[in-house]
């Protein structure tokens, strides 16, 4: 049944990141110190700096737009280019028989590292861990020795600001609390962003990135706001992953947001809907069975029922009039891979980006329902949506 009190757009919260990135040399995992020196990479709203054996990139300093975002993305990446050209020009210039071998950006969300490398690190780059970060369900990660441990992994955390200045009194005051009691957007984030993180990053090595880092639940309290550490770097692989979850973030936000308005309670809307227990396993086990349940169960009954079809400038990424769209894009991300449907390198695609007209609600719109691509069919056969047969039978009424 429609509502009659639906969410606003999205609220102007402020956007960031830090995801991480590997090297590698002829297919070796090579430790960041390797290429990037102890002092980062710095200009404006970007950082590029060691983090241990990875390499991080930190975008956004609190941009309240995502195409904007994106250009700060794009400088990231075009100074992380220029170090690597810089240092495999000059391994170029080494004497025969020195090691000329290119380093390259690697993107694989969990590596091993030969035993040889992680002894020839310093100290500081086989230490595992930062500073602490807190569980919303009190899960504990397994302890290990940096020194010893060999698997390492890229995160994709993503930071929140909420600030109540600039807003009428009603939505300031709310802010406010929404600041105060911020803890409170971790299970939206899960079940907002970690669900759609399960059914598109299929990566099977989540479950032993998991163990250690990016648990369900998982997050820190800066004083800008809140820090969402369960995604990976999966979304580095276009700017369309990006802005579609810095928008789930952004309505997790307004969501709770508009809850201490008063307006509706959309914050139990959701969660009674939701079962905790399965959103954490779906996560923890990177179970895409299991996260089409909670997105059919949840996710898209609140969209229908909450969220307008209207377009605004700070727009939320999910409506109801591209639920179908999402979900055979989601489809297809299972069947063919990430990597088959976001064919170019992330570095190309980066750097190559025009933000303008190309984020994720201009690209969803131009997706084929029935086949989650913009430029081939497919047949019903191959269509195969876990816990949404109305999708396949749409796309065999059309076949």
């Amino acid at each position: 049944m429609s509502r009659t009190k639906k969410l606003s757009a999205g609220l102007p919260v402020g956007l960031g990141a830090d995801p991480e990135i590997f090297f590698d040399k002829d297919g070796e995992i090579v430790g960041s110190e390797r290429v990037l020196t102890k002092n980062p990479r710095s200009v404006g709203a970007y950082r590029v700096y060691l983090d241990g054996v990875q390499a991080e990139l930190k975008v956004g300093e609190g941009t309240i737009c995502r195409e904007t975002f994106a250009s700060y993305m794009t400088n990231a990446f075009s100074s992380l280019n220029n170090a690597l050209e810089g240092i495999n020009e000059r391994r170029l210039a080494l004497p025969e028989g020195v090691d000329r071998a290119r380093f390259n950006v690697c993107y694989r969300q969990v590596v091993e590292v030969s035993q040889a490398e992680l002894d020839s690190l310093s100290k500081e780059a086989r230490a595992l861990g930062c500073a602490p970060s807190f569980n919303y369900y009190g899960l504990v990660k397994r302890e290990v020795d940096g020194a010893v441990y060999r698997v390492r992994s890229a995160g994709g955390h993503m930071h929140f600001g909420i600030n109540s200045e600039n807003y009428q009194y009603e939505i300031r005051v709310a802010c406010e609390r929404v600041y105060e009691q911020r803890r409170k957007l971790v299970p939206l984030f899960d079940i907002l962003m970690g669900i759609p993180g399960v059914l598109l990053d299929r990566d099977p090595d989540q479950v032993i990135r998991r163990q250690t880092y990016g648990m369900a639940g998982e997050y820190r309290l800066p004083d800008h706001g809140i820090e969402y550490r369960t995604l990976s770097n999966f979304w580095l692989r276009s700017y369309q992953l990006t802005s579609l979850f810095l928008g789930l973030g952004r309505m997790a936000i307004t969501l709770l947001t508009e809850t201490f308005t008063g307006k509706d309670d959309f914050e139990s809307a959701l969660l009674e809907k939701a079962d905790l227990d399965k959103v954490v396993k779906a996560i923890q086990e990177n179970d895409a069975n299991l996260a089409w349940e909670v997105y059919h169960e949840v996710i898209a009954p609140f969209v229908n029922d909450y969220v307008t079809n209207n377009d605004s400038y700070y727009q939320l990424p999910l409506k109801p009039k591209n639920l179908k769209k999402f979900e055979a894009f989601a489809a297809r991300v299972q069947r063919d891979g990430l990597e088959k449907v976001f064919k170019k390198d992330p570095m190309k695609h980066w750097l190559e980006l025009r933000q303008r007209g190309n984020g994720w609600e201009s690209w969803i719109a131009r997706i084929n329902p029935r086949t989650g691509s913009m430029s081939r069919s497919l047949t019903a056969e191959q269509i195969v949506i876990p816990v949404a047969p109305e999708v396949v039978a749409t796309a065999a009424a059309a076949a």
